[in-house]
């Protein structure tokens, strides 16, 4: 699905160790689970373009909420299981796809290698955060240089970035509110009961229907 964009995922950088910023670290999942309002903004040539989501994250799991036109759409991930599903609520749709890790993705959550330079504690969207600054590249050569604000639990709030490649720079803006953390309802992770569930990780050779 073309709904999913580095925008959509740019959600969840995760401290690795102290924040040093002396050597390559790899960035950490939050250490709790959590529910929050999301708005990404990314800087295009045509002008920004904004995107409101609800998250949900727990380990490993993530699920975005958002609509694409006037339909509800989710998306679900288990990084750990590289596991990707498509939901379509007004198609009562699920649909398997196969987990692409792209670099800029991999970069926006833990896949990441780059520098942390702790740097001071601020009120950022109304939660004590540590901001950092944050310098990494990805496997296609981008680089991303930015700031970051982390709370205690690795919780990401705001990140401020640039995503560079030669002769052109993309800014990216990403901002969480009404953060609750704590334990999640069953089954926020998986698709509703009831929905098709379509497996289109073979595609080209076909699609096969999994529902039972």
């Amino acid at each position: 699905m073309r709904c999913i964009s580095s925008a959509a995922t740019g959600l969840m950088l995760c401290l690795a160790g102290a924040a040093t910023g002396q050597a390559e670290q790899r960035l950490r999942w939050p250490t709790t689970s959590f529910r929050a309002d999301m708005e990404v903004i990314n800087g295009e040539a045509r002008g920004p373009r904004s995107l409101k989501m609800t998250v949900y994250s727990a380990g490993t799991n993530l699920r975005l909420d958002f609509m694409q036109g006037a339909a509800p759409l989710s998306i679900i991930l288990n990084r750990g299981a590289r596991r990707m599903i498509a939901v379509s609520h007004d198609r009562r749709q699920a649909v398997l796809l196969r987990y692409r890790a792209k670099p800029d993705i991999a970069v926006m959550f833990n896949r990441a290698r780059g520098k942390l330079t702790r740097e001071q504690v601020e009120a950022v969207n109304g939660i004590r955060a540590v901001r950092y600054k944050f310098e990494g590249k990805n496997a296609d050569g981008d680089t991303f240089d930015g700031h970051i604000w982390m709370t205690r639990h690795r919780i990401i709030v705001r990140m401020l970035e640039a995503k560079k490649r030669p002769g052109k720079a993309r800014p990216f803006e990403m901002n969480l509110r009404n953060i609750r953390v704590g334990k999640l309802a069953t089954g926020v992770f998986s698709p509703p009961k009831g929905y098709k569930v379509v497996d289109a990780r073979k595609r080209p050779g076909g699609v096969k229907d999994t529902t039972k």
